[in-house]
């Protein structure tokens, strides 16, 4: 694959799967793109969608069955090495990727900012070009569903952890700080 590609929700997670029963936002609370990486081994192609569709399964599944119990896949979106687009949890529902707050906000990074996962260990592995030109359409459309520029932020700021990564934070430190 040699061009950043978008596939939707249906596409990704199944066409067959039931709507999700998580709690709405207001697009208006959304101020930024939040940052992961899911810390597994590198998926790409069908692979990703079948990686996305397993992490689906798991979130959904309650809690008392060895699942999650988000009512949905925890981001919004994911994108591999080969900079696919998966299209994950609805942009107006609120997300399940970190409870905790950034620094300034009231309220948890889940309510405002949407989610997006890198499919890689990125301590160990450096985001390839495409997939960091995937980051970028990513928060070219998500300014474009809000109507305003987004901050770009990531997990280890709202919580102390070692997401998104060693290999992927200082990257992200040097981009723009909104699109």
């Amino acid at each position: 694959m040699s061009a950043v590609q978008f596939h939707s929700r249906s596409v990704v997670i199944g066409a067959t799967r039931p709507p999700i029963s998580v709690v709405g936002r207001d697009s208006a609370l959304i101020a930024g793109v939040m940052v992961h990486h899911t810390a597994s081994p590198v998926h790409v192609g069908t692979n990703a969608h079948s990686y996305a569709k397993s992490l689906y399964d798991w979130c959904v599944r309650p809690t008392s069955q060895g699942g999650r119990g988000y009512g949905d896949i925890e981001y919004h979106a994911m994108i591999t090495q080969d900079g696919q687009i998966l299209d994950c949890r609805p942009s107006s529902a609120r997300g399940a990727h970190c409870r905790a707050p950034l620094p300034g906000f009231a309220h948890s990074a889940n309510t405002t900012h949407l989610g997006v996962a890198f499919i890689m260990n990125a301590s160990q592995t450096i985001p390839s070009y495409l997939a960091l030109e995937a980051l970028h359409v990513y928060r070219y459309l998500a300014h474009l569903y809000t109507g305003r520029p987004l901050a770009l932020a990531w997990h280890s700021q709202a919580n102390p952890t070692a997401c998104p990564g060693t290999r992927l934070a200082p990257i992200l430190a040097s981009l723009p700080s909104k699109v």
